[in-house]
């Protein structure tokens, strides 16, 4: 008698429901272990049932791959067994958030766009685009004063091979804020190459790029953007060159 009690306890299925939306954050679900399976059996994502996917301890229902639009409305049932109870880790994602936050970055067309979230500080946003093994500072945007969301966008320019941008801040607790990294490799991006690596008067690229010239101990002496850069002013001697995504040495004659 006792087994069969606890045999129907075990069988018997609850279930959890959220609602609210989408802030560009996962949420994660913990999925306690019974036996040697688990306690959810099933998942409701605005109607799409996930019924796949649910054999761990840890499940994130990624609501960017579902093809969710920011600010879109959410909601969640969650079935599992009543003796094995399944808990949100962060369900406050699913809230409007009072904490300054940002969206991950995208890029699209030279352009990156961004969404913030929260309350903002006076403090400026700044791009960085990771470049020759350092966090360049490229730009700075104002920010909005406004309830819910904002969105953002700057002209970028990216080299050839993979890139790499993230955005920082100071919130109103004084608490550094970064986003998330995003990386992409534009294709119509050409590689660029030093024609000649022991100039004279002119060094030569094999197209336009941004670039800086620095002396052996380090000392930045020429920076810009061209393919033909004069180097007249400089002594006889060797230099390190940063350009398009690469280091080199050349040897001025």
């Amino acid at each position: 008698m006792v087994l069969f009690w606890f045999l129907g306890l075990k069988a018997q299925t609850d279930s959890l429901y959220l609602s609210g939306k989408y802030y560009e954050t996962n949420l994660y679900v913990f999925n306690p272990s019974v036996e040697d399976s688990f306690s959810i059996s099933m998942l409701v994502v605005n109607g799409d049932t996930i019924q796949e996917e649910l054999n761990s301890n840890a499940i994130e229902i990624d609501f960017e791959m579902m093809g969710f639009e920011a600010e879109q409305e959410v909601w969640v049932i969650i079935y599992f067994d009543s003796l094995f109870p399944a808990f949100v880790v962060n369900p406050e994602v699913l809230y409007s958030p009072t904490k300054f936050k940002f969206s991950k970055p995208r890029f699209r067309k030279e352009e990156l766009s961004w969404r913030t979230y929260g309350d903002v500080s006076e403090y400026p946003i700044e791009v960085y685009q990771f470049r020759w093994n350092s966090w360049r500072l490229i730009a700075t945007v104002d920010p909005l004063d406004t309830v819910e969301f904002s969105s953002y966008s700057v002209e970028v320019k990216p080299h050839s091979g993979e890139n790499t941008f993230r955005l920082k801040t100071v919130n109103l607790q004084e608490e550094v804020v970064y986003s998330k990294e995003i990386k992409f490799r534009p294709p119509y991006i050409d590689e660029v190459f030093i024609k000649e690596y022991k100039p004279k008067g002119e060094l030569e690229f094999s197209g336009e790029t941004d670039y800086e010239i620095f002396s052996i101990d380090g000392r930045k002496l020429l920076e810009g953007t061209e393919r033909y850069v004069n180097i007249s002013s400089l002594d006889p001697g060797e230099y390190w060159v940063n350009y398009d995504n690469k280091t080199e040495q050349i040897k001025k004659k």
